[in-house]
C-alpha cells in the first residue's frame, strides 16, 4: 500500500462523505491490501411495537447502507489477495429484545458478507466478525450520545450478561482486534464468506 493521508474523515450516514473519503485515497494513488469496516451504533430501545420510523431508518443506514456504500467505493482499490472484514454482531442472528433496527441491519450485513465473498472470489477474501458485548462506550449509550469509556453499562446488566458467558467476563477491545487481524492476515488465507463469533462462548447459549 502506498503512503498517503493517515486519517480521512468519513460519515457512513452520508453517501457524499463516503465518496469523498475514497476519492482522496484514489487521488493519493493508494491501493488496499486490507480493509475493516467497523460501524456499530444504535439509539435507545427499538422494540417493534413502539418503533420510531426515523430512528429505524437512521440505524439501518449507518449499520447496513453505509458499510455497503463504503465497500462499493473500496472494491476498485483492493489489491489481488486483499482481505475484508465487516464488523457485525450476534444480535444479527439471535432475537435480542429492543434491537429491531440494529439486529436487522447486522443480519443484513451477515448476508452482505457472504454475497461480497462470492462476488470478489477468488482474488479477495471477505469475512465478518461478530462480537458479543464489548466494554466500550457503546454499551453506555453510544459514542455519538457522549457516552464515556468507563462506567456502568446502560444497555445490559453486566452481572446477568457475564453469567451467560462460559469464559466468565465481558470482552475488551483487544479481544476483538486480535481476531480482526487474524482474518485480515495470510494465516486466514483459506477462509472466506464466514462470520466469526467472538463472545467468550456466549453465542452457544443464546
Amino acid at each position: 500500500m502506498k503512503s498517503g493521508p493517515t486519517n480521512v474523515p468519513i460519515d457512513l450516514l452520508d453517501e457524499s462523505s463516503i465518496k469523498s473519503a475514497f476519492a482522496q485515497l484514489v487521488e493519493s494513488g493508494i491501493t488496499l491490501d486490507s480493509i475493516a469496516v467497523c460501524s456499530g451504533y444504535t439509539s435507545g430501545s427499538d422494540s417493534i411495537a413502539a418503533h420510531d420510523t426515523d430512528r429505524f431508518d437512521n440505524v439501518l443506514s449507518g449499520n447496513l447502507r453505509g458499510p455497503v456504500l463504503a465497500m462499493r467505493e473500496a472494491v476498485p482499490l483492493l489489491n489481488e489477495g486483499a482481505a475484508v472484514v465487516l464488523l457485525t454482531t450476534a444480535i444479527g442472528q439471535v432475537g435480542a429484545q429492543g434491537y429491531a433496527a440494529y439486529g436487522a441491519a447486522k443480519a443484513g450485513l451477515n448476508a452482505i458478507t457472504r454475497i461480497l465473498a462470492a462476488e470478489l472470489a477468488p482474488s479477495v477474501r471477505v469475512n465478518g466478525l461478530a462480537p458479543g458485548a464489548v466494554d466500550t462506550a457503546f454499551i453506555r449509550g453510544g459514542y455519538g450520545a457522549g457516552a464515556a469509556e468507563q462506567g456502568d453499562p446502560e444497555r445490559i446488566d453486566p452481572v446477568e450478561y457475564v453469567k451467560r458467558v462460559p469464559l466468565g467476563r465481558m470482552a475488551n477491545t483487544d479481544d476483538i482486534v486480535g481476531p480482526v487481524l487474524f482474518l485480515l492476515s495470510n494465516a486466514a488465507r483459506y477462509i472466506t464468506g464466514q462470520v466469526l463469533h467472538v463472545n467468550g462462548g456466549a453465542f452457544m447459549r443464546d
